[in-house]
């Protein structure tokens, strides 16, 4: 326990120490940005400094999840107050008419209810972004990745447990609120998700871990095949509708532009003339190329870079008219023109890109520029690291389970959205749910994963003593380590991989007394270079001099110590025995009587 306890806090100061450093260097380069370019954002250090804090809490909240070790019945009650809390707030305001919109920036009200859906017209009268509503709401992404990972364990649990009315209707009130949210992510991501819990619930059926009940699917079908119906009268149709009338527009551009500007500056002679022909040609055709006037003036002036906006001219129109690639494209440009390499290790700060009012909606992509790769590592990859590392040992150990494979999905949806959507993971409504989920993907896996077991002892008598324990060996990630000896080479063969050899060092002759301590020497000096190979968790020994210093490193270093004194000894105490007993975990004699010798033992019986 002390040396747990030693080891946490030992990290924990790692931990601090690693995210400082990072900081500090991120901190300097973000102050060095070009002042001398035209768009120069502004950098608040406090501001960085709470958002580095804000990306830092999830990654704790891993660790208060594992260490919490919820019942699954609290986990249920988490999901579900959660659930209902989002996608109450987001219905109830939505019918009273007071939901902020998901897409329109600031607090501006939803113009249409849901009972206005279904009116003629609502599409010509409003877009999406005035009808998709987020409730109350920050951001709709993060809701929207936040409902989308639940909706997966909540469909876990309307699998697993028996169907109640309750349940159903928080399903549909989820299924509701999302649609009303008006995402991709959110209006088409739940039927996904959806047929995704169904595949993976048939497969966990026919692997005999739940019973395959058809009314539970059916169930989910009917309330799925609902929604479909829904989908049309959705803020979603709306986003469809505004896209198809403004590919009808773009046809409309006129053919003479495209040789203009195979002309343009060609009859200049300064820099300065040549930029000037190109404003000029610029101011004549964006509004026909149907350029978005709040970035190609507002945000992006194209008087102060009129040759990054001619280039975009030649940008196919579905692909500029996606204001994401648009801040993509414009974001890239800025860096471009910064010309520092460190940008990319340690970023230009989240506050300096949000300051532009182009912020890309793309995690991760986006995070390279504003946390660099260092970032990205420090508070990005851990959430990846835990996930592949449950999927190879549930692989390895062969234990998938349906609880474990929802884990998974839950955080692949969470990335998935980031990538999709963008502003995800700057906000911890969304990773605050991803710490949480996967310190419970740890729990679950922590039962799966074989403890190190290192087996020790010396060849003969100990050794036969040793392996009676063979039984144990499969139930763990286990090692053997003993003399070597003619009698013992064919351990190898019959344990591959799992065996080492120290040197034999029984003293009998004189002249083996005199080199047994350089031979002492050697394999302590072994034993410490297999113990860092190995690691094992635990160190189980039968004796007896060769083990000692296996047992002595071991318990330095954090392993629990079980020693097992020799069935040969009924009235006395053994050289190695006396001095393990002194620090082992568990000391185990085979003889009653051996217990006056060693008080604190534990009487085993006979080992044979």
């Amino acid at each position: 326990i002390n040396n747990k306890k030693y080891n946490k806090k030992q990290g924990l100061i790692i931990f601090i120490i690693i995210y400082t450093l990072y900081a500090v260097f991120h901190h300097i380069n973000a102050i060095s940005f070009n002042k001398e370019l035209f768009m120069y954002p502004s950098y608040s250090f406090i501001k960085e400094i709470f958002y580095l804090i804000r990306m830092t809490m999830p990654l704790l909240m891993i660790h208060i999840s594992r260490e919490s070790d919820l019942s699954e019945d609290k986990i249920k009650r988490i999901i579900y107050t959660v659930i209902a809390i989002f996608s109450l707030t987001i219905i109830i305001t939505n019918f009273l008419g007071i939901s902020l919109t998901s897409y329109a920036s600031g607090n501006k009200i939803i113009k249409a209810t849901f009972f206005d859906w279904f009116k003629k017209g609502i599409y010509e009268k409003y877009t999406y972004e005035l009808i998709a509503s987020k409730g109350l709401f920050h951001m709709a992404n993060q809701i929207s990745a936040t409902l989308l990972a639940l909706l997966a364990i909540e469909l876990y649990y309307f699998f697993k447990e028996k169907i109640t009315i309750k349940k159903t209707i928080l399903l549909i009130i989820n299924l509701f609120a999302m649609i009303m949210i008006g995402t991709r992510v959110a209006s088409m991501g739940w039927l996904i998700v959806s047929i995704l819990m169904i595949i993976e619930y048939i497969y966990f059926t026919l692997k005999k871990e739940l019973k395959f009940e058809v009314n539970k699917v059916i169930i989910l079908g009917i309330i799925c095949l609902g929604f479909c119906i829904l989908l049309p009268y959705s803020p979603v149709k709306n986003r469809t509708f505004a896209k198809d009338n403004a590919n009808k527009v773009n046809e409309q551009i006129k053919k003479q532009s495209i040789e203009e500007r195979k002309q343009l500056c060609t009859n200049t002679i300064t820099i300065t003339e040549c930029k000037l022909d190109k404003i000029r040609y610029i101011e004549r055709y964006y509004k026909m190329y149907e350029f978005d006037k709040t970035y190609i003036i507002d945000n992006y002036n194209f008087h102060e870079d009129a040759d990054f906006w001619v280039d975009t001219f030649d940008i196919p129109f579905e692909i500029r008219a996606d204001h994401r690639n648009l801040k993509t494209l414009i974001t890239k440009r800025i860096i471009k023109l910064n010309n520092n390499n460190w940008d990319y290790l340690f970023g230009i700060s989240f506050t300096r890109l949000r300051n532009i009012r182009i912020y890309m909606e793309n995690d991760i992509y986006v995070h390279l520029y504003t946390i660099g790769i260092f970032g990205i590592i420090l508070f990005i990859l851990p959430y990846l690291l835990i996930s592949l590392k449950a999927l190879i040992i549930m692989l390895k150990n062969k234990k998938l389970s349906f609880i474990k494979c929802t884990y998974l999905s839950s955080i692949a949806l969470i990335f998935a959205s980031g990538i999709v959507s963008g502003n995800v993971f700057d906000e911890w409504i969304v990773t605050l749910f991803l710490g949480f989920i996967c310190g419970l993907l740890l729990n679950e896996i922590k039962e799966d994963k074989k403890k190190k077991v290192l087996f020790i002892s010396s060849t003969g008598g100990h050794l036969e003593e040793l392996m009676q324990l063979k039984p144990m060996f499969n139930n763990y990630d286990y090692h053997i380590i003993t003399e070597r000896t003619k009698s013992n080479l064919s351990l190898k063969k019959k344990y591959p991989g799992r065996v080492n050899y120290l040197v034999y060092g029984t003293y009998t002759t004189f002249i083996k007394n005199l080199i047994y301590p350089f031979k002492l020497l050697y394999n302590t000096f072994k034993s410490f270079i297999l113990y860092l190979i190995i690691k094992p968790e635990y160190i189980i020994s039968t004796g007896a001099h060769t083990a000692g210093p296996m047992c002595l490193i071991g318990h330095i270093l954090g392993s629990k110590i079980i020693y097992i004194e020799t069935f040969a000894n009924s009235k006395t105490k053994s050289r190695t025995g006396s001095i393990v007993y002194k620090f082992a975990d568990l000391f185990i004699v085979q003889w009653e009587s051996m217990l006056e010798l060693y008080p604190n033992a534990t009487y085993g019986g006979w080992i044979f």
